[in-house]
């Protein structure tokens, strides 16, 4: 029984402790912010990544670009509160951020910057139905752009591990031959 009660204080507690910060953040992306030196990450939605791009009018954006600025311009290098009561599975603080009285959290996805994550269902139906930001084109879900670009960039850098390892060989080949000599004559 003791066993059992020492693994389960193993476990990751959720903190109930709830948190504030308040003052003029620091836009990271889309959905994450430096507030008072601390890392926050925008409960309850996913914007598109900086990286990412959307179709809109059959033209690549950089949507993630475009969901960084829309939040930059809204804050407006104004004071900003955030509070929060969990953590993420990377022990980012999940917030709530205000400008106000306007839920930044919410604002993002009503104006079609970021998806909700169940948090306000309501607010993405109204960006999609008025084809607000990445609602105007066609988007690959951020959650589903970060799997598929963490595996390309596995599978090319498995690649370039390999040529790199051929090139160091070919060098190791080329200096042993300088300093020892091919093993060939010139007869």
């Amino acid at each position: 029984m003791a066993a059992i009660a020492y693994l389960i204080s193993l476990l990751p507690q959720a903190s109930h402790e709830n948190q504030g910060w308040s003052g003029i953040a620091i836009v990271i992306d889309g959905d994450t912010i430096i507030l008072s030196n601390q890392r926050l990450r925008l409960k309850g939605i996913d914007a598109p990544e900086i990286k990412q791009t959307c179709q809109i009018n059959n033209q690549a954006q950089a949507c993630g670009v475009t969901a960084k600025q829309a939040l930059q311009r809204k804050i407006a290098r104004q004071a900003i509160h955030c509070t929060s009561t969990a953590r993420d599975k990377y022990k980012r603080f999940l917030a709530i951020c205000y400008l106000d009285q306007t839920e930044l959290n919410q604002w993002m996805v009503e104006q079609g910057y970021a998806i909700s994550y169940y948090d306000y269902p309501a607010q993405e139906h109204e960006a999609r139905l008025n084809k607000r930001g990445i609602w105007a084109g066609k988007f690959e879900r951020p959650q589903d752009w970060r799997k598929r670009t963490a595996k390309q960039e596995m599978e090319n850098s498995s690649k370039d591990t390999y040529l790199d390892y051929q090139k160091f060989v070919q060098i190791i080949k080329d200096i042993y031959d300088r300093l020892f000599g091919s093993g060939e004559t010139d007869e």
